[in-house]
């Protein structure tokens, strides 16, 4: 019989017997490199490529085990039992054909790169990414391992991989270190006895690839980020931040942003949302590639918009303030309506939105918190621009969404001048206004009600938050005065508290007359009584 002939009657066996695939963690029998040999003396001479066969009796033995306890030297009394046991059910790692899997044996970084990949559940490269190095090749079975590595920011050497290279402690706090952004020390302190030039078995790695799963399931990240508009994200996070974290204080800590942008005011939980956030921020530029780091955690890439909010309208208030209009119709509103915090105060006003921010067929644009916000006043008689400034707490008051804006103190509009209201963050639709002469609000009665604070009663209720950044001057007969401001949110009706400033108390005994400061209101004298 020719070799010719006896490699047609392999091939011809090759097509009719099961397929057998070696696993990388399944070094090859004797037997089964002989086989494997005999195929490729097959394939070069007849130049067939089909899939790897061998005889039944050599394809016999069993499948991989999968739990624990099937493993013959493993041991539930060993100090990586639980990590190994982890790495299993999570497929991570897997056994060899002879039910062993073998944790003293040293493992190598094509094993390694496998190993971090699944059990950090890194965002694989795809089939096109490249890996970096020399000596590795699409269509090897660590490839794409190597290249998510490298995409994830690992590089374990200049230029070449090395796969079969095995790996020293030192190496693996190296690559866990850039994959978690954290610290060497660190990680080295999860080791026992670390010894940075030893090599790394497969229960070590084990071990600290499961410690790292449990620091990273503890930690808060970022999972998603979505630009809703210039100056607002939605942020989705892998747990619910804490009241702390959310208090301003902190949270302008953790969020940190690259190109200079900055969180403006607290994250807010949207309602029926566990995890995601509105998050107000300045004005992004359009088509900037921006970074979000929280706290420690690893940065988050999302692109800029320049994309402005749709309002309706722009209306004067009093002769230093305007409001800018929007309406739910039009598929505008404001977040004071669809965060967690506020919902049980607006009642059947409140929404909940889906995670892509529409409800009963309708996608909703989300006015952020205004705070710090300006807005410019142009008028058309070629007089100088005019900033204006967000009155705090102003929004959604009343059922209303009419945001105030005030000009500096002691700036008025000026009657039968046309304005336009123009900024970074809004598109008005009806931008412009003709100012004309305001009445202003009149004081009716002021009566104490602590020894910091004062009841102060306007003529008529203004039906809307008109207070809001107004002070007065409480004048004794002697000429003293205190200056009271008005407690934002307060007023019922026609009554709002205002707050003695600077640290001041009412003087017991004594009697003030009230007035307005800078005229927003009149007074006929309005007299306090303190008891």
């Amino acid at each position: 019989m020719s070799f010719f002939f006896l490699c047609k009657v392999v091939v011809r066996h090759i097509t009719t017997t099961r397929h057998f695939t070696l696993k990388e963690e399944e070094p090859m029998t004797p037997n089964t490199k002989k086989v494997a040999a005999f195929v490729v003396a097959a394939t070069l001479i007849t130049g067939y490529a089909g899939p790897l066969a061998v005889p039944a009796q050599a394809a016999s033995a069993k499948a991989v085990a999968a739990t624990f306890k099937d493993f013959k030297d493993l041991s539930q009394d060993s100090e990586y039992a639980q990590a190994i046991q982890a790495m299993i059910e999570q497929k991570v790692i897997a056994g060899y054909k002879d039910n062993t899997i073998k944790p003293n044996q040293h493992v190598n970084r094509a094993e390694l790169a496998k190993m971090i990949v699944l059990a950090l559940e890194l965002e694989q490269a795809t089939a096109g990414e490249d890996d970096g190095y020399a000596d590795v090749a699409p269509g090897q079975w660590f490839h794409r391992y190597a290249a998510t590595l490298t995409k994830n920011g690992v590089q374990v050497d200049s230029d070449k991989f090395q796969p079969h290279k095995q790996v020293t402690q030192q190496e693996l706090v190296n690559m866990l270190a850039s994959v978690l952004e954290k610290d060497g020390d660190e990680i080295q302190a999860w080791m026992s006895n670390y010894e940075g030039n030893k090599h790394v078995t497969r229960a070590q790695a084990a071990q600290i690839l499961y410690q790292a799963q449990q620091v990273k399931s503890s930690e808060t990240v970022i999972t998603n980020i979505t630009p809703l508009n210039s100056v607002t994200l939605q942020v989705t996070f892998s747990k619910p931040l804490t009241a702390e974290e959310v208090n301003l204080d902190n949270a302008s800590k953790n969020f940190v942003f690259d190109n200079d942008l900055k969180i403006v005011n607290v994250p807010q939980l949207k309602t029926g949302a566990t995890q995601t956030y509105i998050v107000p921020t300045t004005t992004q530029k359009a088509g900037t590639a921006y970074t979000l780091k929280y706290g420690d955690e690893k940065a988050v890439s999302f692109a800029g918009t320049a994309e402005k909010i749709q309002l309706s309208s722009v209306q004067q208030v009093t002769n230093d303030t305007v409001q800018v209009i929007s309406n739910r119709a039009d598929g505008v509103v404001d977040y004071g309506y669809v965060i967690a915090a506020y919902r049980n105060g607006r009642g059947a006003l409140a929404m909940q939105l889906d995670e892509n921010n529409h409800v009963d067929g309708v996608t909703y644009e989300i006015i952020p918190s205004l705070r710090s916000r300006t807005a410019t006043l142009t008028p058309n008689n070629g007089g100088a621009a005019i900033i204006a400034n967000y009155v705090p707490f102003t929004q959604s008051t009343d059922g209303r969404q009419a945001p105030k804006f005030r000009l500096p103190q002691g700036t008025t509009l000026q009657p039968g001048v046309t304005y336009t209201i123009t900024s970074d963050w809004m598109e008005v639709k009806n931008a412009t206004f003709t100012a004309s002469e305001v009445a202003p609000l009149a004081l009716q009665s002021a009566k104490q009600v602590s020894p910091t604070s004062l009841e102060v009663t306007l003529t008529a209720d203004p039906q809307d938050e008109l207070l809001a950044g107004r002070s007065v001057t409480l004048t004794a007969a002697d000429g003293s005065q205190l200056t009271a401001t008005y407690k934002f949110s307060s007023r019922k009706g026609a009554t709002g508290t205002f707050d003695i400033a600077n640290n001041g108390q009412l003087k017991s005994g004594t009697t003030y007359t009230v007035t307005a400061v800078n005229g927003w209101a009149t007074a006929n004298q309005v007299i306090l009584a303190v008891q």
